[in-house]
């Protein structure tokens, strides 16, 4: 909660009609943090009458490999290739968003930026034990790409 605190600040400040996140766990701190009710982005589109005039086909099977405890970085590794790190997933993510409206865009998270928040957090965390890497990272990784709100930068 401390390391989102000038973010909650920032929303207090702006005070937003609504705020989204597709991420419960980021859902019930923007609720201790701001005092507002997140909801999902669908949930937004949905209210502001957005609806799709295509039929969802799928026509070929989307796989994401798995983040693995292997593929995360220790703290000191990290440190030394994080600036590389995040320009290149910063720059990734220019072609992921897709904004809507004036207020609002989506990013569409891919194994890259998954990686980074787990690497990111660990760092802000300072998390050494292996046991805690685990579950921060299982319970990250997406079974298949998703849809998250934009953060503001």
């Amino acid at each position: 909660m401390e390391v989102a605190e000038p973010l909650f600040r920032q929303i207090r400040e702006v005070g937003p009609d609504q705020v989204a996140t597709d991420c419960p766990l980021a859902a019930l701190q923007f609720a201790q943090g701001t005092g507002l009710e997140p909801r999902h982005p669908i949930q937004v589109l949905a209210a502001a009458g957005f609806r799709s005039t295509e039929p969802v086909t799928r026509d070929r099977e989307v796989s994401v490999e798995k983040i693995r405890l292997g593929d995360v970085k220790n703290l000191s590794e990290y440190e030394k290739v994080r600036d590389a790190v995040r320009r290149a997933v910063i720059a990734s993510q220019g072609r992921r968003r897709v904004p809507v409206g004036e207020h609002l865009s989506f990013v569409f998270e891919n194994r890259g930026t998954v990686l980074l928040q787990i690497q990111e957090m660990i760092r802000a965390e300072r998390i050494v034990a292996e046991g805690r890497c685990r579950t921060r990272s299982t319970s990250t990784t997406p079974s298949s790409p998703t849809l998250a709100s934009s953060r503001p930068r």
